[in-house]
């Protein structure tokens, strides 16, 4: 039994065994599974060339789960999970549908890196991918360079699509977890959860951060039950588990969490409109009067 994460937080409920952003071995080694936490390609003493998220990954990934479900403490199945860096690596390493993969965790992952990363919605946007690309990636290798990549293919052409997971191959049991407030993974993951085939998918939308939620004993208690009933087959009642759960804010502190539903948005839900006044700097349900000046004119 495998549960396969890749890259430490000590905010007191973890061991310090754990790698950043992924499962605490002291928890889940005493609970029958074993912990992977290998370097990508290119990183540490890792050969070859490094890139930032694309379809490279996910084939790199397939090799390992495909070593990892047939050593002789495996059972032959091969989960993954992770928040981040190592949820982003679950949609394209599902995408290419290893045997031995038998249910992925994305926790907060870009599922687009033109959208998500680089250019969002078209308008460049790079200040995360410089602090990405300057401050990791290190090893003997090249690593690749987004920020000439932005420059150079403005619009999506082929580069940025190689880095778009193939949505409608990731079909095994998922476990995904999103928020409201984090400016990098949030569309993604919604999107992520939206557009995969997998026919046994779970959504959970939290309402703190990406570390503290993944590592709280409550959470880390629901993700054993979804693992122990998907690659142990136990009989844990998981199936009840609501396929959406989400929480809805309270700028007062009176947040409601784990509120259950059948999809998302959940269908008893009205949109609504809001409008950006720049004069009042407020936002309004109904479109501001347009000033007898523009803005742009003023002097």
């Amino acid at each position: 039994m495998g549960i396969f994460g890749m890259v430490g937080l000590d905010n007191g409920i973890v061991s310090g065994l754990e790698k950043f952003e992924g499962p605490d071995p002291a928890y889940w080694c005493a609970r029958g599974y074993a912990i992977c936490t290998p370097d990508i390609r290119g990183v540490a003493n890792s050969e070859g060339d490094s890139v930032i998220w694309d379809r490279q990954e996910g084939r790199d990934c397939y090799d390992l789960i495909e070593w990892l479900g047939v050593q002789d403490w495996c059972t032959g199945k091969v989960a993954m999970s992770g928040t981040s860096y190592l949820a982003v690596s679950q949609w394209f390493t599902a995408a290419e549908q290893p045997p031995h993969l038998a249910a992925i965790n994305p926790w907060e992952g870009v599922s687009d890196v033109y959208r998500d990363l680089v250019l969002r919605g078209g308008m460049p946007d790079t200040g995360f991918a410089c602090l990405l690309q300057d401050n990791s990636y290190f090893g003997k290798g090249q690593k690749e360079d987004s920020l000439t990549e932005a420059q150079r293919h403005p619009l999506m052409d082929d580069l940025w699509e190689n880095k778009i997971p193939q949505f409608e191959k990731i079909t095994v049991p998922a476990y995904v977890v999103a928020s409201y407030s984090n400016t990098l993974h949030t569309a993604g993951t919604f999107r992520a959860w939206r557009r995969m085939a997998s026919e046994d998918k779970w959504l959970r939308v939290h309402n703190s951060q990406e570390w503290p939620d993944y590592y709280d004993e409550a959470n880390v208690e629901d993700l054993r039950r979804f693992f122990d009933h998907v690659l142990k087959g136990e009989d844990n009642g998981w199936e009840q588990t609501p396929r959406v759960r989400y929480s809805l804010l309270d700028l007062q502190g009176g947040d409601r969490v784990n509120v259950p539903a059948d999809q998302f948005p959940p269908a008893d839900v009205t949109s609504t409109k809001y409008y950006l006044d720049g004069r009042t700097r407020t936002l309004r349900t109904g479109a501001p009067r347009r000033s007898r000046f523009s803005p742009a004119c003023r002097w």
